[in-house]
């Protein structure tokens, strides 16, 4: 038990919130359903050429399918234009 009910949890949980922001990147790898596995990466892309207005966002999303191999998806955001 913590001394102030859930304060540690909380904690933890609000500083991952914080190197989030800080870091802008959101990794996350686990079971996408019973038995098949994936990743999931969101991170701003921090380039001199695109300026500070507009900076692309990227997710790209990652699975080792049994039957076709392995299969990447991308996609980034910049500004209002989509790309797959």
């Amino acid at each position: 038990m913590y001394p102030y009910g859930e304060a540690a949890p909380l904690a933890s949980l609000v500083r991952r919130q914080l190197d989030t922001l800080d870091q802008q990147v959101v990794q996350w790898r686990g079971a996408l359903w019973p038995g098949q596995d994936g990743e999931i990466d969101i991170a701003e892309e921090r380039s001199p050429q695109t300026g500070t207005a507009e900076q692309p966002w990227t997710a790209r999303l990652k699975v080792d399918m049994p039957s076709l191999g392995p299969v990447t998806a991308r996609l980034t955001l910049t500004g209002n234009n989509v790309s797959i």
